[in-house]
């Protein structure tokens, strides 16, 4: 399906077709309300001061939880998300890093989605928003049925497990929102014990200051021990559960054709250059930290 045509009654199912078309492998809808429940959990987060010294996710909670407060009139949630998973063993590098950064890759596709709507109805405000934007992710992801939050904190899919990046388009035209999905994690904790650092709370929250992917992106100190496997995030509570082992690999050639970075060794990385160093992260999510902390990180592998 190329496009939704002008003047056609939009149904869901149009909506649905057309994402798959251009790459999103998962798509749900839910109402455009706060998340009151959600909101609470979060502000006992901030309050036990879990987020470590990231005190941007601090500000605007109201907005974090209320995608009503984004756009007016504001009815319907599309949440989507696309795999990453490329289904190679991962090196010293996240997964979600070793591709084009999902942050442009995201936003066009949303923006293709919300253009073809805007063909039916031209009338429509809409916002396109992706992991920067103040929107709990993975609790629209949730309300929406693209999965359920595991006990790692990450939402979880039982054909994609968790490689999979998220965004979501609020829009002024409402829809009959999707229900929930049941999870599925039960007594399993195979997450919480393969954390090297014990960062995985009992309530499915993550203690920052102990999680290596802060450690090795956000935090500013130089180092954070050294027998480490990341040099930048970290996939480990990821690797150990059962629903990544067996999950679908993408279709996204942007995350396909820039893995460069899975094939080469520590040394390898540990040889680079500052220009190299420059080169190799450019356009990719490793391009968030500067080479000192690049390097630090790998003096701790």
């Amino acid at each position: 399906m190329s496009g939704l045509s002008k003047g056609l009654k939009l149904e869901k199912s149009d909506i649905i077709d057309f994402a798959h078309s251009i790459g999103i492998d998962l798509i749900g809808f839910t109402a455009a309300v706060r998340l009151s429940k959600e909101h609470l959990l979060y502000k006992k987060w901030i309050d036990g001061k879990y987020h470590a010294d990231m005190a941007y996710l601090a500000a605007n909670t109201d907005k974090r939880f209320d995608p009503g407060l984004h756009i007016e009139h504001a009815k319907t949630v599309i949440a989507v998300g696309v795999s990453y998973n490329t289904g190679r063993a991962p090196g010293i590098i996240s997964r979600y890093a070793c591709g084009k950064d999902y942050h442009a890759v995201m936003k066009h596709k949303l923006k293709l989605l919300e253009g073809s709507i805007k063909k039916a109805h031209p009338e429509l405000k809409a916002k396109a928003c992706v992991d920067s934007a103040v929107l709990s992710e993975k609790s629209i992801g949730a309300k929406a049925g693209l999965g359920w939050i595991g006990k790692n904190s990450l939402l979880m899919n039982e054909r994609y497990g968790s490689w999979f990046f998220l965004g979501e388009l609020i829009m002024d035209i409402e829809y009959e929102p999707d229900a929930p999905v049941k999870g599925r994690c039960s007594n399993c904790r195979k997450c919480i014990d393969a954390c090297p650092t014990g960062a995985i709370n009992d309530d499915r929250t993550i203690n920052a200051s102990r999680c290596i992917s802060y450690l090795t992106i956000e935090d500013k100190s130089a180092g954070y021990g050294s027998g480490r496997k990341y040099a930048y995030g970290c996939d480990i509570c990821q690797e150990a559960c059962p629903f990544n082992s067996n999950a679908r690999n993408t279709q996204e050639s942007e995350f396909i054709s820039h893995n460069v970075l899975y094939k080469m060794t520590p040394e390898e990385l540990k040889a680079l250059s500052p220009q190299g160093f420059a080169q190799l992260s450019s356009g990719t999510a490793l391009s968030r930290i500067k080479y000192k902390k690049f390097v630090d990180n790998l003096l701790s592998c």
